[in-house]
């Protein structure tokens, strides 16, 4: 929980910041040089992601990336089910895996994530989209 209050701080802080963001060119060398622990490129990363609208850019930084709080960031902005639907099974960081249960649509998926994801959180918020989704059908 305290996890998710820093990183709403963070993107507050970025949305108002007014120094220049990269473009979408320039994201896929920041997340290279953030997955190598270069801590200034992940600032950047974080100041891109925030504003960066290409889905596919955005994808492969919430699969790929190695910093977590970028990850979270990315499926934030994430549209595309297929890609929230990898890490909501596969990231190792339980704050990713549930931001990605939040958006997914396949009730299949979320059924099988709310039996049997390792973590508490992740398996309570499979079972509150489940109901989510199942309401707004009824």
């Amino acid at each position: 929980m305290r996890r998710i209050a820093i990183v709403s701080a963070l993107c507050a802080l970025f949305l108002a910041n007014t120094l220049a963001v990269a473009n979408a060119q320039e994201i896929e060398p920041l997340s290279d040089r953030c997955s190598s622990g270069d801590p200034n490129a992940c600032v950047e990363l974080l100041k891109a992601i925030v504003v960066e609208t290409d889905q596919s850019a955005l994808a492969k930084i919430a699969v790929e990336n190695k910093y977590w709080k970028a990850r979270l960031l990315a499926v934030g902005n994430l549209k595309d089910q297929a890609p929230l639907a990898k890490v909501a099974v596969k990231d190792k960081e339980p704050s990713v895996r549930c931001e990605a249960v939040k958006k997914l649509t396949d009730k299949a998926l979320l059924a099988k994530i709310a039996a049997e994801d390792k973590t508490s959180s992740v398996r309570d918020a499979a079972k509150r989209r489940l109901a989510q989704i199942r309401n707004k059908m009824k």
